[in-house]
C-alpha cells in the first residue's frame, strides 16, 4: 500500500512539473532553392511571389538573417540535420547526393 501511495505522489508531482514548464516552439524550415530574398519578409516583391503564411510566421516569431549549410544541395543538408554530423565526415564519402 505504501508503494502505491509513493508511486501516486511521484506520478502526480511529475505531471505537475511538466505542466508548469513551457517549452519554446522551434520550427526549422528546410526547403530546396529557398534563398534569403525568396519570401516577402526578407525582400521578395509581392507582385512576383506571395508568401502570406511565412510572413505571419516571421512576424509572430524570431527572424534570423544568417545561416549555414553543409552543402549546396539538399541531400547532405538533410543528412546533417537528421544525424548531427557532416555528410562528408561519415563513411559515405561518395554517393550522398
Amino acid at each position: 500500500m505504501k508503494g502505491i501511495i509513493t508511486f501516486g505522489v511521484v506520478l502526480f508531482s511529475s505531471a505537475l512539473s511538466v505542466a508548469v514548464v513551457k517549452q519554446p516552439n522551434v520550427l526549422v524550415y528546410l526547403a530546396d532553392d529557398l534563398g534569403y530574398g525568396c519570401i516577402n519578409t526578407y525582400g521578395a516583391p509581392e507582385e512576383l511571389v506571395q508568401t502570406p503564411h511565412l510572413n505571419k510566421l516571421a512576424a509572430d516569431g524570431v527572424q534570423f538573417d544568417n545561416a549555414y549549410t553543409p552543402a549546396s544541395v539538399c541531400t547532405p543538408t538533410r543528412y546533417a540535420m537528421l544525424t548531427g554530423e557532416y555528410a562528408w565526415r561519415s563513411r559515405l564519402k561518395r554517393g550522398v547526393i
